[in-house]
């Protein structure tokens, strides 16, 4: 399953929201320069999600529902003038990925964050940096930390990457860091939200249990490490295009990976 992950997101890469933060001093130690890519990530699901209530009762099939999410990404990269043309073939890949059934055949329904660092092309600092966050996701997951100690943790590591690393490999630890945070915050907080959304847009307004498959259930940790996923491969692919391609990337880049993830997995989870 981890293989199938990794060789995805590397075929991809060769091929080509929340609560306000804690004021505490101590929490703002370093202030992360990229924080509102988070932020505006979270703000975009916050937007699809108000989009997706006009399939309400429509009983709109996987496919539709994985192209109305595209869709809202190209839009919303229009919309902000965001030149996204070099990020394109990289939300294809995701696309046809997603409404394909190479996910179930690999039973690939969560991310080796780890696995997907290591197999990126950034120096061994950097990638010490992301096997932090990693180490992180799977505390916050199992509630060893809250998101005030989270926030303490990041603000440490990302000033020691600021300080250490290159200016772009630095951007990716901040803007990975940022992403993870703000979206771990958006699904603990809205993932049942969506479950019950996407029930109606494809189920019609029927009332019906979800399902679970091979004795697994949803873990939220999966749908934030989806928009980390989506971030860092966008990014590195929106490296040819200069700083706009970098933020395209990585804006456009883990809400897309954000988007169809969650439609996949919980769609196929959905009794029609």
């Amino acid at each position: 399953m981890k293989n199938s992950i990794i060789l995805c997101f590397s075929l991809m890469l060769c091929v080509f929201g929340c609560d306000e933060v804690n004021k505490n001093p101590e929490v703002l130690e370093f202030e992360n320069s990229f924080e509102s890519v988070g932020i505006y990530h979270n703000e975009m699901l916050n937007e699809m999600y108000s989009e997706f209530g006009s399939l309400i009762g429509s009983k709109s099939s996987k496919t539709k529902h994985l192209s109305f999410s595209k869709e809202f990404v190209y839009k919303k990269a229009n919309e902000s003038k965001t030149d996204i043309s070099n990020l394109k073939f990289y939300i294809e890949d995701l696309y046809n990925f997603h409404n394909s059934n190479k996910r179930l055949k690999s039973n690939a329904n969560n991310f080796d964050l780890r696995g997907i660092f290591e197999s990126i092309n950034v120096s061994d600092e950097a990638k010490q940096f992301l096997y932090k966050i990693a180490d992180y996701s799977d505390e916050v997951a199992s509630y060893e930390i809250n998101h005030d100690q989270l926030k303490i943790k990041l603000s440490t590591l990302e000033k020691e990457a600021n300080d250490s690393l290159t200016k772009i490999e630095a951007e990716l630890v901040l803007k990975t860091s940022s992403v993870f945070y703000y979206s771990s915050l958006y699904w603990k907080e809205n993932l049942d939200n969506w479950i019950e959304l996407l029930k109606k847009t494809h189920l019609g307004n029927q009332s019906k249990k979800l399902v679970q498959t091979n004795g697994k259930t949803f873990e939220w940790q999966d749908f934030y490490e989806a928009d980390i996923a989506g971030l860092v491969g966008g990014f590195l692919v929106g490296i040819g295009g200069g700083p706009t391609g970098m933020f395209g990337g990585a804006v456009f880049g883990s809400l897309a990976g954000s988007a169809l993830y969650v439609l996949d997995i919980i769609l196929d989870w959905i009794k029609s």
